[in-house]
């Protein structure tokens, strides 16, 4: 059924469309990794993680694949960066 929904529509389109959402979760990833980490351990750190992140062979494979793998990334590692300025922020309100 989701065959004939797809080739009965305009497949390019909804293909680019989905393709265009899984990469952007690739690059907002890319942006989450070198900000946290560069408030965490520093600027040099950051372009290592950064670099690291970029030539992962997983993410270089299906980073613009319509799969769940890098929007689970992306937001698994927002989660820790966002438990860590919370952490921060009630550690140097005396909390």
């Amino acid at each position: 059924m989701a065959r004939q929904f797809l080739y009965q529509n305009d497949a390019d389109k909804i293909l680019l469309r989905t393709r265009l959402a899984a990469a952007t979760f690739t690059l907002l990833l890319a942006l989450i990794v070198f900000l946290g980490t560069k408030e965490m351990f520093g600027t040099g750190a950051a372009f290592i993680a950064l670099t690291l992140l970029v030539f992962d062979p997983n993410l270089l494979a299906h980073g613009a694949l319509v799969t769940t793998d890098a929007a689970l990334s992306c937001f698994m590692f927002a989660s820790v960066y966002a438990f860590y300025r919370l952490r921060e922020s009630s550690h140097q309100s005396g909390g």
